[in-house]
């Protein structure tokens, strides 16, 4: 992504800085003109923003999370597409806290929290299946856990699955 897409308007966003990076773009944090609420901004690669059947995979997140509508399921939004210049992007929720990745790395985690951080998952992952859909990239990178990460994490939400951008509908199989 190019620096200058900090300071552009996506979606009645202001990007204001770069959260991170993946393999289908990037994630930045923004925040609304007229209602100053903060969100995540996630912007697919201008590389595949030409490739309608990337642009409608990235789209295809949005449906299925919407669909789902669960607590522990990261919400989005909207959907945006920009013509000049040319910006495929959506707009979620900002999580404050850190990835699983990030926290087992530091030091392992207890059983009970460790315990109710899967019950959450299981839940959310449950009822994801239920729709009919397939994450595919379940992985400590894509779990965010918030709130009071010094406690048990018994208090829903504590985690947030996130990316469905390689998820898969039972239907389109």
């Amino acid at each position: 992504m190019p620096p200058a897409l900090i300071g552009e308007v996506i979606g009645g966003y202001r990007v204001e800085g770069l959260l991170g990076r993946g393999g289908m773009g990037a994630v930045y944090v923004g925040s609304h003109l007229k209602l100053n609420r903060k969100a995540a901004i996630k912007v697919l690669a201008p590389k595949l923003t030409g490739d309608q059947d990337f642009v409608s995979r990235f789209f295809f997140e949005a449906k299925v999370v919407n669909e789902v509508r669960h607590p522990n399921v990261i919400d989005i939004f909207d959907c945006v597409e920009i013509e000049q210049p040319h910006r495929v992007a959506l707009i979620m929720e900002l999580l404050e806290g850190p990835t699983l990745s990030e926290v087992v790395r530091r030091r392992p985690l207890d059983v009970v929290p460790a315990l109710n951080m899967g019950i959450q998952l299981a839940d959310a992952l449950v009822t994801v299946h239920a729709a009919g859909v397939i994450h595919r990239d379940l992985k400590p990178q894509n779990i965010v856990l918030i709130g009071d990460l010094s406690g048990d994490l018994a208090p829903v939400p504590s985690v947030k699955l996130l990316d469905f951008g390689i998820a898969k509908a039972a239907e389109l199989e």
